[in-house]
């Protein structure tokens, strides 16, 4: 859920290149028939493909010793400073091999070839893609500028999560596959989803049983710093904890509040031993989508 951006389904955008430009029509239909008019894309977008490949990168901080190189067909690219940054300047799309997209940002643009620029001081899964981050990038990886250029795609309330046909191509053109290209595309859930709880901190008492402890986060108006606790975001605050054995589920419960008490006594029924590894998770639920997207993590019991 981008800052700034009311409805969800406004997050399911397109964006559209094409060298001559005369514009884009977009069209919709729960069918490969039938198409409707969403939306018309005025302007191209700044995109292009990586010519090297890119490693994982951790988030919540600038990574000064990572570069991205990619190589535009249209536009170019600047430099801002670090409170411009902060203000969402220089975010951009990055692809992942599942069809996924990282939001980064970056502070440093330099054109080391034609068309060809070279990004540092990057700031890495921005809006909750930690974990599209994580995953290395090969060349010709797309990328995108995400600027006005990147609009709504028409998305309906209803139509969340649904799976569409989507026909695109040159506005006022005919409605015929040499113009048009047609993919098939859920949207609107991504914006939905709860973002992973953070900072996971467990104790183990004398009698045996591990305090385990998290902090929410939120997806909408979370960054201010000014009041005492970010925006709930979701209906109620309720969380999923799951505990896994050999990568095998052997205990759910759902919570009210950020922190759960695992005794002892399911412990040595769910893993065979007090002193085993706990393989815990944790998501929050939307009341719409349900658990978003989990923290997972080992936690090792002294």
């Amino acid at each position: 859920m981008w800052p700034g951006v009311e409805k969800p389904v406004d997050q399911f955008r397109a964006a559209a290149f094409a060298d001559p430009w005369g514009g884009v029509s977009v069209y919709a239909s729960p069918e490969a028939a039938d198409f409707k008019p969403r939306t018309a894309i005025a302007n191209r977008a700044v995109m292009g493909e990586l010519t090297a490949p890119l490693a994982a990168g951790a988030s919540g901080r600038v990574l000064n010793g990572q570069r991205l190189d990619v190589q535009l067909f249209y536009g170019e690219l600047s430099s801002a400073s670090l409170s411009q940054i902060f203000s969402g300047a220089n975010s951009a799309l990055v692809g992942t091999v599942d069809g996924n997209w990282e939001v980064l940002q970056f502070l440093n643009a330099e054109e080391i070839q034609s068309d060809v620029w070279r990004l540092s001081g990057l700031l890495r899964g921005q809006c909750g893609t930690e974990q599209e981050a994580m995953l290395p990038r090969t060349a010709g990886t797309p990328f995108i500028l995400l600027n006005d250029a990147v609009s709504p795609a028409g998305l309906k309330s209803e139509e969340t999560g649904l799976q569409l046909s989507w026909r695109i191509g040159a506005a006022g053109e005919d409605f015929t596959d040499q113009f048009f290209s047609t993919v098939e595309r859920a949207g609107g859930l991504r914006a939905l989803e709860p973002l992973e709880p953070v900072q996971i901190r467990s104790r183990t008492e004398s009698n045996g049983d591990v305090h385990i402890s998290w902090i929410r986060r939120g997806r909408i108006d979370a960054d201010s710093w000014l009041a005492p606790d970010i925006p709930l975001g979701e209906d109620r605050e309720i969380y999923r904890v799951e505990i896994r054995k050999d990568e095998r589920l052997v205990r759910s419960v759902d919570v009210d509040h950020p922190a759960w008490i695992y005794d002892a006594f399911e412990r040595l029924s769910d893993l065979g031993s007090l002193t085993a590894e706990i393989d815990f998770s944790v998501a929050m639920i939307s009341a719409v989508i349900g658990p978003g997207r989990a923290t997972r993590c080992k936690l090792s019991v002294k």
